[in-house]
C-alpha cells in the first residue's frame, strides 16, 4: 500500500533568499550541507510551513497555491491544518491570495486568502489520491500552475522517498524559478523504509510459502526498485533513505549483525513505557509501505532506524531550490518522544549533489572505495555474510542493482548431523572471517589516512566507515568463537545413534548506549583477550558516535559467544526438536533471545520520528 503525503505548493514571486531571479543556475554547484537544509523540533505546523520557506522571506506579494495528497493521517488533520492556515493568515510575511490543488491533479479555478482557503481544505482532502511516484505527480500537479516565480512547499508523509524524475523535476523548479522546500517525515537511516525484499509475512500473505519449487516464490515487490543509480522505471521507482545510496549493507546473514528492529527494543531516555512510534502499529507499517494488516499477523515487525534527515531525493531539492526540510509527522498521538543528539547528527550528513555527481565520484574518494570494497568482499556468492549485493560493481563506476544473494550463500548451517556438515561448516566459517578481517583491515587503513579537515562528503563516508568496520570486528570474533567451539567436537560424535552436535549462540555483550557501562554475562569466552579488544571498540565507538543512528544501530545489537548443543536424529514420524532449542529455531539460524532494551546513556540515542 502506498502511504501518500500532503503536499503545499506555495507560488510566491521573489520570496526566497537564493530563489529570487536565476536561484541556483547550476546544479550541484555550491550545494548546501544537510545541515544547512533540515530544520528539526518544529513544535507548530504554521511555523513549520515558513521555515520551509528558507532563511529569508520577502513582502507579502505575489500567489501562493496549496496542493493537497490525501493519506490517512493528513485527513485526521485536516483541522490541524487549517488552523495552521489561518494562523499564517495573519503573519505580514505570508502572501496573497492563494490557490488549491489535489497533488497529481490540475488546480482549481480561484483565488483565496490562506484563512478562506482553510475551509475548502474538505473539497480537496475528501478522498485518498493513489498515486505510486511522488515526482511524477509533482510534476503533473506543477504543470497546471500558471505562475513563474516562487515556492513549491512539500508535507510529506510516510514513505514518499522515490525519486524517478527527481533532476527534471529540479531543472524544472529552475526553469521557473520556483523554489521548493519540504515539511515531511524522517527518512530511514542509509536505507529506504521499504527496500521491496518480501520478508515471511509478505509470502505468507500472497500464498508464495504454498509453492512446492521455490525459484517460482517472489522475492522483491516489483513495484520498488532496486538500483539508486539506474536504470530507472516510473513505474518501480527507488526508494532511498537519507543518502543518494546504501554505503553499508543492511541485511546480513542469519542472525550476525541487525539493522532492523522491533519498536519495543528501542526504548531510550523516558521511560520502558515510551518506544518508537509510539505503540501505533498501523505507523509503523504504513512507514513501511505495507498493506493494512491485524495486530496479529504484524507482530514482530522490524523495522529500519530514522536518521535524523529527510530523504534525499527531497533535501537534494530543497537545497538545489533554497528552501528547508522540516522535520514532521502527522500522527502527533503516537508521535515518538526520543531523540538523537542532533549538534552530533549535523556532523554526518548525507551528500546532496546529484547522484551522477556522487557516482563519478566514488572512485575519488578513497572512503568510499573502501566502503564498497568492503560490501563486495562479504556480499558475494563466496562470502555472504551481507545477504545482498552493492549498488556499484568492485570499480565503483557501473550500476547494479541491490539483489539478494542465494538464500544457500548466506547460510551457515550450525547443526551437522555427520561429519561432512560439519567439515564444511568449518571451511565456510573460516572463510566468512577472513572476508570479514580483510574488510575491517581496508576500513582501517582508509580511516587512518583520512586526514581532516575533511569535507562533508567524506565525513558521512568517515562515519559509515567507522560503523561497518565494527560490525565486521564483531562478525570476525563471533565467527571466531564459533570455529573455536566447533574445533572441540570430536571425531566420535557422529557415533551416538540418537543425536548429533552442533553449537548454539549465547549472550555476551548485552545492548546498551552507554560507553562507560559495557554490560556483560557470566559466559566464558574461547578467547577473552580479542574479546576485550570488542569491549573497547565498542566503547569507542558510541563515545564518538552515541546519540546518532550509527551509535543506536551498534548499540541495539549484542555480542555473542556460542555453546555447544545437540540435535535429535530426524524419525520418519516427524522432527524432534533438537536439545536445548526453542520453538521456531531453524537449522543454522536459532532464534534470537529477547532483546533486552539498551541502557540509558547522556545522549539519548533514540529516533525524533517527525521531528516533534
Amino acid at each position: 500500500m502506498r502511504i501518500l503525503s500532503l503536499l503545499v505548493v506555495v507560488a510566491w514571486t521573489g520570496m526566497l533568499s537564493g530563489v529570487s531571479g536565476s536561484a541556483r543556475a547550476a546544479p550541484d554547484a555550491d550545494v548546501p550541507e544537510a545541515r544547512q537544509v533540515v530544520v528539526r523540533r518544529a513544535k507548530a505546523l504554521d511555523q513549520a510551513i515558513l521555515a520551509a520557506f528558507g532563511a529569508r522571506q520577502a513582502a507579502s506579494e505575489g500567489t501562493a497555491a496549496l496542493v493537497i495528497d490525501v493519506t490517512p493521517h493528513t485527513q485526521k488533520q485536516l483541522d490541524a491544518i487549517g488552523d495552521a492556515l489561518r494562523a499564517l493568515d495573519g503573519n505580514p510575511a505570508v502572501p496573497r491570495p492563494w490557490r488549491i490543488a489535489a497533488l497529481g491533479r490540475p488546480f482549481a479555478k480561484g483565488t483565496w486568502s490562506a484563512g478562506e482557503l482553510s475551509f475548502r481544505l474538505g473539497e480537496v482532502m475528501h478522498a485518498p489520491t493513489d498515486e505510486p511516484n511522488t515526482v511524477a505527480a509533482l510534476r503533473r500537479s506543477l504543470k497546471s500552475l500558471d505562475v513563474r516565480g516562487g515556492t513549491v512547499i512539500y508535507l510529506a508523509d510516510w514513505r514518499f522517498e522515490d525519486e524517478h524524475g527527481l533532476e527534471r523535476l529540479i531543472r524544472e523548479l529552475a526553469g521557473r524559478r520556483l523554489a521548493f522546500g519540504v515539511v515531511g517525515s524522517e527518512a530511514a537511516f542509509g536505507r529506504g523504509w521499504n527496500d521491496g525484499v518480501l520478508d515471511m509475512r509478505d509470502r505468507m500473505q500472497n500464498g508464495q510459502l504454498v509453492l512446492k519449487d521455490p525459484s517460482k516464490q517472489k522475492r522483491y515487490d516489483e513495484t520498488i526498485g532496486r538500483s539508486p543509480f539506474g536504470p530507472h522505471d516510473k513505474d518501480a521507482p527507488w526508494h532511498g533513505g537519507d543518502t543518494a545510496y546504501p554505503h553499508v549493507p543492511y541485511r546480513f546473514a542469519g542472525r550476525y549483525w541487525k539493522t532492523m528492529f522491533e519498536p519495543s527494543a528501542l526504548r531510550f531516555g523516558k521511560g520502558d513505557a515510551e518506544d518508537l512510534g509510539g505503540g501505533d502499529l498501523e505507523d509503523l507499517l504504513e512507514r513501511m509501505g505495507r498493506k493494512r494488516e491485524t495486530f496479529e499477523s504484524a507482530t514482530g515487525r522490524r523495522m529500519a532506524l530514522p536518521s535524523a534527515y529527510g530523504p534525499y531525493g527531497l533535501m537534494r531539492a530543497c537545497a538545489e531550490r533554497g528552501g528547508r526540510y522540516v522535520l514532521w509527522s502527522w500522527n502527533p498521538a503516537h508521535r515518538a518522544s526520543l531523540e538523537y543528539d542532533y549538534a552530533r547528527c549535523d556532523r554526518f550528513g548525507p551528500d546532496l549533489r546529484s547522484r551522477s555527481a556522487i557516482k563519478k565520484d566514488v572512485s575519488r574518494r578513497p572512503l568510499a572505495r573502501a566502503l564498497l570494497g568492503a560490501w563486495h568482499g562479504i556480499g558475494s556468492k563466496f562470502n555472504a555474510l551481507a545477504e545482498h549485493v552493492p549498488p556499484l560493481d568492485k570499480g565503483g563506476t557501473r550500476p547494479q542493482p541491490i539483489d539478494l544473494l542465494e538464500r544457500s550463500a548466506a547460510t551457515l548451517h550450525t547443526m551437522w548431523m555427520n561429519k561432512t556438515m560439519h567439515t564444511e561448516f568449518l571451511r565456510k566459517a573460516k572463510h566468512w572471517r577472513s572476508a570479514a578481517r580483510s574488510g575491517a583491515k581496508r576500513l582501517d587503513k582508509a580511516l587512518a589516512r583520512a586526514k581532516e579537515p575533511l569535507d562533508a562528503a567524506d565525513r558521512r563516508y568517515a562515519a559509515d566507515a567507522a560503523l561497518l568496520r565494527h560490525i565486521l570486528r564483531v562478525l570476525s570474533f563471533e565467527l571466531s568463537e564459533a570455529i573455536a567451539v566447533a574445533e572441540t567436537v570430536p571425531d566420535d560424535a557422529w557415533q551416538d545413534e540418537d543425536t548429533y552436535p552442533g553449537i548454539r549462540p549465547t549472550p555476551w555483550i548485552q545492548t546498551g548506549n552507554d560507553p562507560e557501562v559495557i554490560e556483560t554475562t557470566d559466559v566464558e569466552l574461547q578467547d577473552a583477550a580479542l574479546g576485550e579488544q570488542v569491549k573497547a571498540a565498542r566503547a569507542a565507538h558510541l563515545r564518538r558516535f552515541g546519540g546518532t543512528p550509527f551509535g543506536l544501530q551498534v548499540a541495539a545489537n549484542g555480542v555473542e559467544t556460542w555453546v555447544l548443543t545437540k540435535g535429535q536424529r530426524i524419525e520418519p514420524t516427524g522432527k524432534p526438536m533438537p536439545v536445548g532449542r526453542t520453538p521456531g529455531e531453524s537449522e543454522g539460524t536459532p532464534a534470537p533471545p529477547s532483546p533486552r532494551p539498551p541502557g540509558g546513556g547522556s545522549s539519548g540515542g533514540g529516533p525524533s520520528t517527525g521531528g516533534g
